[in-house]
């Protein structure tokens, strides 16, 4: 399996949109749900805006949520103020604020001072009302002081 989302990984990074095409003509079987799940986050790492879009156009419902919050904690691992940025200013949808809720608690628990003052800047607004029970979660798994 390793050698295969390797190959995959690689094929993101250059055609992204045909090696998920491909990965969702293959949907059913053991693998394909992991390779899909892995190729993604490599494309998150590289430009989270548009597999996110991918996914959105290119999925059902039930998997655009599941692969959208791979899709967003990867994002928000390499590049969190802009991941969450953008998905704060995404309509508040069910899908959107899942997805708001993952990068902010995986960017409380990697960076919690700096999405502290994310919180702090953007404050009084919905999306970060609806994030912040999130980030306090993922702040105090490391810096219990935060809770």
């Amino acid at each position: 399996m390793a050698l295969l989302e390797g190959y995959f990984d690689e094929w993101v990074k250059s055609d992204p949109n045909a090696a998920l095409n491909y990965l969702r003509s293959t949907q059913g079987s053991s693998d394909s749900r992991g390779l899909m799940s892995s190729a993604l986050r490599s494309w998150a790492r590289i430009d989270g805006k548009a597999a996110l879009a991918w996914a959105n156009g290119s999925l059902r419902v039930d998997s655009q949520a599941y692969f959208g919050q791979q899709i967003a904690e990867a994002w928000t691992n390499v590049k969190p103020e802009e991941s969450v940025q953008w998905l704060a200013s995404q309509p508040a949808e069910p899908i959107s604020t899942a997805l708001l809720e993952v990068s902010m608690q995986a960017w409380g628990e990697a960076e919690p001072e700096q999405a502290r003052r994310w919180l702090e800047a953007n404050a009084g607004g919905p999306a970060t009302d609806t994030a912040k029970p999130s980030a306090i979660i993922g702040m105090a798994r490391n810096t219990p002081s935060y809770a």
